[in-house]
């Protein structure tokens, strides 16, 4: 064995320890693959987006509740004065968000699949 045939061999093992928490945080995902994000001032929260529930966060200027069911998220109520938030509907493909500005909160969600936004030849 060559001293570069040790070189490689360090490198690619550190580059096997430094990819297993990725996969580990991987098999956390939900079910269906897809997991719903929300981040506010106080932190971020997971939530499987095929398990029906909701959740409040405190926001900037009030609370915000999120609802999960029948495969998407929305927000449900929220502290803010326009409700843009509210209005935005239901989402459930990976990529997709849900922004209250006023209260500082963001919901996504995310997952193994995401849609092509554009392509170009």
């Amino acid at each position: 064995m060559t001293r570069a045939d040790r070189i490689a061999f360090v490198v690619l093992a550190c580059a096997a320890l430094l990819a297993t928490p990725v996969t580990a945080a991987r098999e956390h995902r939900s079910s269906s693959g897809s997991d719903v994000v929300v981040q506010g001032p106080d932190g971020t929260r997971r939530l499987p987006l095929d398990a029906d529930g909701s959740c409040t966060v405190r926001g900037l200027r009030g609370r915000v509740v999120i609802a999960v069911s029948s495969g998407s998220v929305r927000v449900v109520e929220s502290s803010c004065r326009d409700q843009v938030c509210v209005h935005a509907g239901s989402i459930s493909r990976p990529g997709q968000a849900i922004a209250c500005i006023p209260n500082g909160v963001i919901v996504t969600v995310e997952g193994e699949q995401r849609e092509l936004d554009a392509v170009v030849r």
